[in-house]
């Protein structure tokens, strides 16, 4: 008879705590709000660029992939072509890549020399991530520089 007890007794308190355990779960979908996890930025100079909505194209037929975002301060663009896979792009003279700063009051400045690493390339989900760094330079001295450059964008294909 004791067993019995103690059988019916622990029965009775595991379902106490399983039943206490468990609550109406009060979360509400609609409150959640989604995070933009795209991103597109750089220090240019010594001044921090940063796109509020990057994106970027590929152009199948070209086999480029366009990023490219701007602010009040200017356009910055980052080009792939060829096959884009993970690793390191060399960017300069005489390479198919390239990086460009367009400042609103100025001339354009071109990577010369610079590099490119895609870290991440999502093909079936048109995703890619990676950094990137450069000496710019233009038609006119001086050469500034970019550093700490990030993009983790989704692209769209032309």
């Amino acid at each position: 008879m004791k067993t019995t007890f103690r059988v019916l007794a622990m029965l009775a308190i595991s379902s106490a705590i399983v039943f206490a355990g468990c609550k109406k779960d009060d979360n509400n979908d609609d409150d959640i709000i989604p995070t933009n996890t795209s991103e597109f930025s750089a220090v240019i100079d010594g001044v921090q660029f940063t796109e509020t909505t990057p994106g970027g194209l590929l152009d199948i037929d070209a086999n480029e992939l366009n990023i490219m975002g701007d602010n009040s301060t200017g356009t910055l663009m980052v080009d792939l072509n060829g096959d884009i896979a993970v690793g390191n792009y060399t960017v300069g003279s005489g390479t198919t890549q390239s990086i460009s700063w367009n400042p609103e009051s100025g001339f354009s400045y071109f990577a010369r020399p610079g590099t490119i690493v895609v870290t991440k390339h999502d093909v079936v989900n048109n995703r890619i991530e990676g950094t990137f760094t450069a000496t710019l330079e233009s038609t006119l001295p001086p050469t500034i520089s970019l550093t700490n450059g990030v993009f983790k964008i989704s692209y769209t294909e032309l």
